[in-house]
């Protein structure tokens, strides 16, 4: 069975801090993709679709 770690050990040993100047610059650079694009999403729900029920029939 392998080895569990929790993040503490994981964080500890990779010597990583978690300081807020770190998570603010992380919040930055992923707050674009929080708001839900509706035509990429339907764009890619079609391109999925389509072929296999055309495929399909």
């Amino acid at each position: 069975m392998p080895q569990q770690f929790t993040s503490f050990e994981i964080s500890t040993a990779l010597n990583t801090q978690n300081t807020p100047s770190i998570r603010e610059e992380l919040i930055g650079a992923v707050s674009k993709y929080v708001p839900p694009d509706y035509q990429k999403a339907f764009s890619q729900i079609s391109n999925t679709f389509i072929p296999y029920i055309g495929l399909w029939h």
